[in-house]
């Protein structure tokens, strides 16, 4: 589940992966005094927006072993919010010979390789390419033994992630980075939909009977239904219907009234489940009165999610209970 810079450290999390194919647009360029040892940088073959160059950091004096970072995204930058990686002008002096350094904001070891290397008394310019870390920014250290003088503008961006940016560490075959509902991703099924509709009008007893059923792998669901009760007397009188996980444990409940004023009423269920085992999931409606009723268009539809939050229905920790008995 890692990126370039770990999902662990960094907010900037990508949900939706574009891959990119072929050269970077105008690839990254090096240049260095003699006597000074190359940039070196990785192999992240994205296309990047050209953009006039914008100073982000300015002769700033970095003491030895010290970091200082840059905010690359927003404001007077032009770089756009969904940003995964900028290209960046750098140019950096010093006393002593030493090596820099980038990194994104906040993990050190999400870097993307790229270091830029002078000699003692010299400078040395680069343009390197770096991911986005925290708080928008990208973090310069000073690995040399002296302070450094360091330069650097914004040149481009890119909106891409490179398949080498992403590995399966963590996952199973099949599954996708998918949103956990909090804000994070995890590995998970991508977001299969499970579903069972009946259009025709379908009778519900005063015993009750199952109007939907779906058959679903293990997993987490958002499980909804909707359906419309249809009433055939003058008498007032309401649908009481279930959701249910295998074993027969509620995850919702709801009612819909019919009468002579409204011979049909609309009924919606909705709550979440997590399943250890996979089983079956069900939609299940009693009549309350002694008057024949009925459902159309009843729609039970099982959203694979990767976790759900907020009250979950956890079947393997429930005891049976069984269908609702009067």
């Amino acid at each position: 589940m890692n990126f370039r810079h770990s999902l662990s450290s960094s907010p900037r999390l990508r949900h939706v992966v574009t891959l990119a194919a072929g050269a970077a647009a105008g690839g990254v360029l090096f240049a260095t005094l003699a006597g000074a040892n190359p940039a070196t940088t990785d192999t992240t073959d994205v296309a990047f927006v050209t953009i006039p160059a914008k100073q982000v950091m300015g002769n700033n004096s970095i003491a030895a072993g010290k970091v200082e970072s840059a905010v690359v995204i927003g404001g007077a930058t032009t770089v756009p919010s969904n940003a995964t990686t900028v290209q960046l002008l750098v140019t950096v002096k010093g006393t002593k010979a030493g090596t820099l350094k980038l990194y994104p904001a906040g993990n050190p070891a999400g870097t993307s390789g790229d270091t830029l290397s002078w000699a003692a008394g010299g400078t040395a310019t680069a343009t390197m390419a770096e991911n986005i870390g925290m708080s928008n920014k990208v973090s310069v250290e000073n690995l040399s033994l002296g302070t450094a003088v360091v330069t650097v503008k914004l040149t481009g961006y890119s909106t891409q992630v490179t398949a080498g940016d992403v590995n399966g560490s963590g996952g199973t075959a099949g599954q996708a980075l998918v949103n956990n509902g909090s804000g994070g991703v995890v590995w998970g099924e991508p977001g299969r939909a499970f579903s069972s509709y009946h259009a025709a009008l379908q009778p519900i007893p005063f015993n009750g009977a199952f109007m939907r059923t779906v058959t679903v792998p293990r997993g987490s669901y958002v499980l909804s239904f909707n359906g419309t009760v249809v009433g055939s007397s003058s008498t007032p009188d309401f649908a009481h219907c279930w959701l249910f996980t295998p074993n027969f444990v509620t995850i919702a409940n709801g009612d819909a009234a019919v009468g002579s004023s409204v011979p049909r009423s609309t009924i919606a269920l909705q709550g979440t489940v997590t399943l250890a085992s996979g089983g079956d999931l069900h939609a299940y409606c009693w009549s309350q009165g002694n008057q024949p009723m009925s459902m159309a268009n009843a729609s039970l539809i099982a959203q694979s999610v990767g976790t759900v939050s907020g009250s979950v229905t956890n079947a393997q920790q429930s005891t049976n209970k069984g269908l609702p008995t009067r």
